[in-house]
């Protein structure tokens, strides 16, 4: 019995590595990220915007998706919901977030910043 666990223990190193690996968040998309406080609004997903919630704007991801946003540079992160459309093409920003959010990502000041998530 011994040398059989012994003998499987190699296997379940890998396996217990390889499901690490895959439930861990991958950042699969990177962009310009700005912020938007227009309060009061309605989302696209139907919640009203006061700009104290954790959400994002995505154009396509859909809404209820859980995205983690770092900053490449300063490596602050936040958990946000996407819960709005936008922003605009035109614009060449790929994600925007709730005033919240800029805040603890430390961006407001800048208004924008190169991100994943």
């Amino acid at each position: 019995m011994t040398r059989i666990f012994i003998a499987s223990l190699p296997a379940l190193v890998i396996l217990a590595g390889a499901f690490l690996f895959l439930a861990s968040p991958v950042l699969a998309e990177c962009g310009k990220i700005t912020y938007y406080h227009a309060t009061g609004n309605k989302t696209a997903c139907g919640d009203k915007y006061t700009g104290e919630e954790m959400f994002a704007a995505h154009r396509s991801l859909p809404c209820g998706t859980k995205l983690k946003v770092v900053d490449q540079i300063t490596k602050k992160w936040v958990s946000v919901t996407v819960r709005d459309r936008g922003p605009a093409a035109w614009t060449g920003n790929s994600l925007d977030v709730s005033y919240r959010a800029a805040r603890k990502l430390g961006m407001v000041q800048r208004g924008k910043i190169r991100g994943c998530w």
